[in-house]
């Protein structure tokens, strides 16, 4: 329910606010990537690629990343003229947000400008951009959760209740907007950390079935007794490692 509530609340602002994407205008080029061989420069904005019209910097990602090794022709706007260049996108393999799964993509080696645009869409397209916000929110989530197993993330990084309230305090001064993106947040973090195989949690809970199911016969009261404590040790000493967190950075804001 927490999964479906992230996918109701993301599918509700795309539909209510439409897609927000900074326009297709170049804001950096890296020295020495196609960007540049080709003779892009800071400001340019392109209108088509290939003689198909693009409308958001989103819509350039995905002609570049579909077409690794291909050559593209840009149609650009700069200043009060108007150019055409020719790029290759280079080949890279990256991690794809939804699946994980390393893909092979094209990369040009620019940056878009830090301002955005908003496309209104259909109910159809907000679904779809909901679903796909989920799943990368669920994967950010099961990233810091990977990380923290790994030692590659801090357990300092982590915060509790405060720092929620505080988040919550700023998306709200941000707009509702804001506001809710915060809640469809903290919703998948909740259907992500339930599932952990913790025994006083879901995901434990569906562990010890799995392993009764295994073993052929249910485990006895002392035994459940014993994987519940261990569950509620567990869960206490992750809710003292957050709350630490959180009254360290609040003391640090106040002195």
């Amino acid at each position: 329910m927490n999964a479906l509530l992230t996918l109701v609340v993301a599918t509700g602002v795309y539909a209510t606010y439409g897609r927000r994407d900074p326009p297709a205008v170049m804001d950096s080029v890296v020295a020495g990537k196609p960007a540049e061989r080709a003779g892009f420069q800071r400001g340019d904005s392109i209108t088509a690629i290939n003689g198909v019209g693009v409308g958001s910097w989103s819509d350039l990602l995905a002609r570049v990343s579909a077409s690794p090794g291909q050559l593209l022709r840009f149609d650009v706007v700069r200043g009060a003229g108007r150019v055409t260049l020719v790029v290759t996108p280079e080949p890279q393999v990256v991690a794809n947000v939804l699946t994980g799964k390393a893909e092979r993509v094209g990369r040009i080696g620019a940056g878009p400008v830090n301002r955005f645009i908003r496309h209104p869409v259909s109910l159809g397209e907000s679904v779809r951009s909901g679903w796909r916000a989920t799943w990368q929110m669920g994967g950010a989530v099961i990233g810091v959760l990977g990380g923290l197993v790994q030692g590659t993330v801090s357990v300092k990084t982590l915060g509790g209740p405060i720092a929620i309230v505080g988040a919550s305090v700023d998306a709200a001064k941000s707009g509702v907007e804001s506001l809710f993106a915060l809640i469809a947040f903290l919703s998948i973090n909740l259907a992500v950390l339930n599932l952990l195989p913790i025994p006083i949690l879901d995901g434990g809970q569906i562990l010890i079935t799995m392993a009764e199911g295994v073993k052929g016969r249910p485990f006895s009261d002392r035994t459940r007794d014993g994987l519940m404590k261990i569950g509620i040790a567990l869960i206490a000493a992750l809710f003292l490692v957050v709350m630490f967190n959180d009254l360290k950075a609040l003391a640090l804001r106040i002195f």
